[in-house]
């Protein structure tokens, strides 16, 4: 008895199938014929019955009751000439050009396949001016030809116990890949990235980003740019929607305080030195003198310890006193040193010693015929002293006289 029931469920091994129910489809913007003319498409690898089975839009409308058996191919129109052929089941309530997120759940509730169309339907697909549907290939949502009806590309995969093949819907996982920045200035608007796509190399441009930078900001968008106010450590949280799968990952950023001496040289240059420890990034940092603007290119970095030198020729303009080094956003950089380099002139060997006239007096000198021309005073003086020559000299040659011949 064992040997036959063992034998029973090896016979029946080959015939198991990976069963699984999806949307492969959906026409939410109608046809060339008409914008009502809308459908949408399920899929099953088995048959499987679908009585109990819903299909309904997050805010409601349309909310469709499923039955009947699904195996292959299953289409809903919203009215009966939206697709040639008869209708597997018609259903009313329009799908939001705006967007839909819609759910496919099971006779016990169970939620079996969510497609995220929201925000116009940019993350699935799908164009409404030329009336290509958006369309679940091989784990991947693309825009293309309608084909209400048609089974999509599916893989043949031998089955490993018999001989005997069966469908098997591949599905790829999602991933997001998101850039490094390491350690980042405070005050420095930094540059975070993510790829979203999936294992087989397929990249989703249209996938939905969200970033959590641990400081209170969240934001929108595979590439943003940040500034943290403060120095210290931060949890950076990514988490991306595409179609009905979503993964999240988490970073670590550094943020230090800028360490940087911007320096006056001349008129002709000026230089940013990197006194810190560690690779400085000054992409898109400013210097600013006046109405002059100068931006640092991409990429530009300078090493711990080093420095860079900036001439009038890269800038196209000349420098003075008031010039500044500024972040991407405009804001003076911190701890900036702004100095002036005093140049050495050298001189002859020689100097001129300059006399300096503190002031000049003029002493008028008068003639002797002027002081006879005094006062009365001066007059009587003038007679004594000439009597006394005229008795000096007489006595004097008189003694000479007697002398010499008496």
């Amino acid at each position: 008895m064992i040997y036959k029931a063992l034998f029973l469920i090896l016979f029946l091994l080959p015939h198991i199938t990976l069963a699984e129910v999806y949307i492969s489809e959906i026409a939410w913007m109608g046809n060339t014929e008409s914008a009502n003319y809308e459908w949408i498409e399920l899929y099953s690898s088995e048959n499987v019955s679908l009585d109990g089975w819903s299909l309904s839009a997050l805010d409601g409308v349309p909310s469709i009751s499923l039955d009947g058996f699904i195996q292959g191919v299953f289409v809903l129109e919203r009215n009966e000439f939206a697709v040639p052929g008869t209708a597997d089941l018609l259903y009313t309530g329009a799908l939001e050009n705006g967007g839909e997120v819609l759910i496919l759940s099971n006779a016990e509730g169970i939620e079996i396949d969510r497609v995220d169309g929201a925000f116009a339907w940019k993350s699935i697909g799908g164009d409404n001016e030329s009336k290509e549907t958006a369309q679940y290939v091989n784990g991947v949502w693309k825009t293309e030809v309608a084909t209400p009806g048609v089974v999509e590309s599916v893989v043949i995969v031998e089955n490993a116990v018999a001989t005997q093949s069966v469908i098997v819907h591949v599905r790829p996982t999602l991933t997001l890949d998101v850039a490094d920045v390491g350690s980042v200035v405070a005050g420095n608007e930094i540059l975070f990235s993510a790829n979203v796509g999936n294992t087989e190399g397929t990249e989703f441009s249209g996938a939905i980003v969200s970033w959590n930078f641990g400081d209170g900001a969240r934001v929108q968008g595979s590439k943003i740019y940040h500034k943290y106010e403060y120095p210290g450590t931060y949890v950076v949280w990514v988490h991306t929607i595409y179609g009905r799968e979503e993964v999240s990952k988490k970073i670590m950023v550094e943020v230090r305080s800028s360490n940087v001496e911007f320096t006056f040289l001349d008129e002709k240059s000026v230089r940013v030195e990197n006194i810190d420890t560690e690779e400085l990034d000054v992409s898109r940092w400013r210097i600013v003198d006046g109405e002059s603007v100068f931006i640092f290119p991409e990429n530009t970095y300078i090493i711990a310890g080093g420095s860079l030198v900036l001439s009038h020729n890269v800038t196209g303009f000349i420098f003075s006193k008031d010039v500044l080094l500024t972040y991407s956003d405009g804001e003076e950089v911190e701890s900036v040193i702004v100095e002036e380099n005093v140049s050495v002139q050298y001189v002859p060997a020689y100097v001129e010693k300059e006399v300096k006239v503190l002031e000049e007096v003029i002493v008028p000198i008068q003639p002797a015929a002027a002081v006879v021309a005094g006062s009365s005073t001066d007059k009587s003086v003038s007679v004594w002293i000439y009597a006394w020559l005229v008795l000096v000299l007489l006595v004097g040659g008189s003694i000479v006289y007697i002398r010499r011949y008496v």
